[in-house]
């Protein structure tokens, strides 16, 4: 996979469908094992029909889509305004029936957050089928106008962490009541049975009969050896190794073309089921908050 590395590659159309897709495609046709590409862009996608169909044909499959939020008002205050006025879980559904994978993106500990968006949030996901899903805690990066605002507020702690369950902002919401929130949304989609049903909920969407040049794979021996070692893995170190054979024999039965595809799945799964455990061992020394930043009062 190539990863193209915008903010938003569909921001300029005219030159994206003029210009980028009509060469990639012109490439892609003369290399049947072209790589397949990735990349960043808004969810306003799922207006343009044509530019969907275009990008396919170029092998464009992984899309990430900074969704953010459910709710209108904090959707305006990020200047996310193509996200609002719009049916956000229709629209993922139909990127998803052409063929996308969706990486969807969603933030926590917003201002203006009440205690119920969580759950709303972990139903949100599950209902829309989305398998890779990033849940960040608000963050206040140096030279953002976020920054700016909480260091007036007065309201930035010293060290800024990337990792998802870390902020530097003091938040609004009494912290315990946000780290739980957000612990509870991170059970939900991390479990491996509530991450079965969404790999189940995308096939059930996914239908690329239309597409022409389709991604296509030389199989090699190393190929090989790595999925003996995938397999072993999951065989033997995942404890929940019995949603991996569900969906694989759910795989061979209803979509055997896409085994590749469930495999990728099944080490998701496996990864999403450590990173909950790995988040559960650092709740024992500290909530989500850096880590010099125990003593701050709700």
């Amino acid at each position: 996979m190539i990863f193209f590395a915008d903010d938003n590659l569909i921001g300029n159309k005219k030159l994206l469908k003029q210009d980028l897709l009509p060469a990639l495609i012109e490439w892609r046709s003369k290399n049947i094992y072209a790589p397949t590409f990735a990349t960043q862009l808004t969810v306003n996608l799922a207006d343009d029909p044509e530019l969907m169909k275009i990008l396919l044909e170029a092998g464009f499959r992984h899309i990430l889509i900074s969704i953010e939020s459910l709710q209108t008002d904090s959707l305006e205050q990020m200047k996310k305004k193509q996200n609002t006025k719009r049916n956000l879980l229709e629209n993922i559904k139909l990127l998803q029936s052409k063929g996308f994978i969706v990486i969807g993106t969603f933030i926590v500990g917003l201002d203006n957050y009440k205690e119920e968006i969580f759950p709303n949030l972990a139903g949100f996901i599950q209902e829309s089928g989305l398998i890779l899903v990033v849940v960040n805690v608000l963050k206040a990066p140096p030279g953002t106008v976020l920054y700016e605002r909480m260091k007036k507020e007065n309201r930035l702690v010293d060290t800024l962490e990337f990792n998802e369950d870390r902020t530097n902002i003091i938040p609004v919401m009494d912290k315990k009541i946000l780290h739980n929130g957000y612990k509870m949304v991170l059970r939900n989609i991390y479990n491996p049975e509530n991450a079965l049903q969404r790999i189940l909920t995308y096939y059930s969407n996914l239908n690329t009969d239309g597409v022409k040049n389709s991604i296509k794979r030389k199989v090699t021996l190393r190929d090989f050896f790595i999925f003996i070692g995938i397999i072993f893995k999951l065989e033997i170190v995942f404890s929940k190794r019995n949603y991996f054979w569900q969906l694989i024999l759910w795989t061979i039965k209803n979509k055997r073309n896409y085994l590749d595809l469930s495999i990728l799945f099944s080490l998701l799964m496996f990864q999403y089921h450590n990173l909950f455990n790995a988040f559960l061992n650092n709740e024992k020394k500290e909530l989500i908050f850096t880590r010099n930043n125990s003593t701050l009062n709700s």
